[in-house]
């Protein structure tokens, strides 16, 4: 299985004690039954405090304490549990926060939600054009080609100007850049043609999200 991602997903991380609207307040925080597993064998004054601050509802929840504050945030807004024992401890939503997954039939994808403060600026302050890396089965990270990168640069540059596009490209690729196009420049109107047959072109003008409702792959490129 494939799994997707941007180039800025790996330089994540949590300010902790510097967030000002931290993800351990106000939510409810389900636990994985794998964590409360290890919660309920837990020994020593920690394995206590634990059990003492969990609900047995389903789902079992950590019980949130005055100001809906997660009990095991402390004054400084640091979590007990990381600082007693490690980040080994954390269940599992705490431990992925604000990474999030959607699993496909051929890939996976990865992405970092805005509704972190600190993966909002990570992605809004970037300089370095956004990319997405493939990671291979072997481990292996496939990088994005030139010809991708080069054709994304000049979309790019069109929205500069008059935002209308014109693309000459082989029928194979149509839709691939249409969705492209849809993802940087979705206000841009196109005209582009799609050879569906040997004997028959269809060419759609509109939005690049118009165009994509209509346009489908050759189907020489499956063969």
């Amino acid at each position: 299985m494939l799994t997707v991602y941007p180039n800025y997903y790996p330089a994540f991380r949590c300010i902790a004690g510097a967030c000002r609207h931290s993800c351990c307040i106000g939510w409810e925080i389900d636990i994985d039954e794998e964590s409360l597993a290890k919660y309920r064998t837990l020994s020593g004054p920690l394995g206590d405090r634990l059990r003492r601050n969990i609900s047995a509802d389903d789902p079992p929840h950590f019980l949130l304490g005055e100001g809906e504050r997660c009990p095991f945030l402390n004054k400084d807004n640091l979590c007990d549990l990381i600082l007693s024992g490690g980040e080994g401890l954390l269940c599992q939503i705490c431990d992925d926060h604000p990474r999030f997954r959607n699993f496909l039939s051929d890939r996976t994808e990865m992405g970092l939600g805005l509704c972190c403060e600190a993966a909002g600026e990570l992605i809004l302050t970037r300089r370095e054009p956004m990319t997405l890396l493939t990671l291979e089965e072997d481990g292996a990270i496939q990088e994005p080609d030139a010809a991708f990168l080069a054709f994304r640069e000049k979309l790019l540059a069109m929205a500069k100007g008059v935002a209308v596009a014109a693309v000459h490209e082989s029928p194979y690729r149509v839709t691939e850049l249409v969705e492209v196009i849809a993802d940087l420049l979705p206000q841009t109107r196109i005209s582009c043609s799609c050879d569906l047959t040997k004997l028959h072109e269809l060419t759609i003008r509109g939005t690049a999200g118009d165009c994509l409702l209509y346009t489908s792959p050759s189907p020489r490129d499956a063969t």
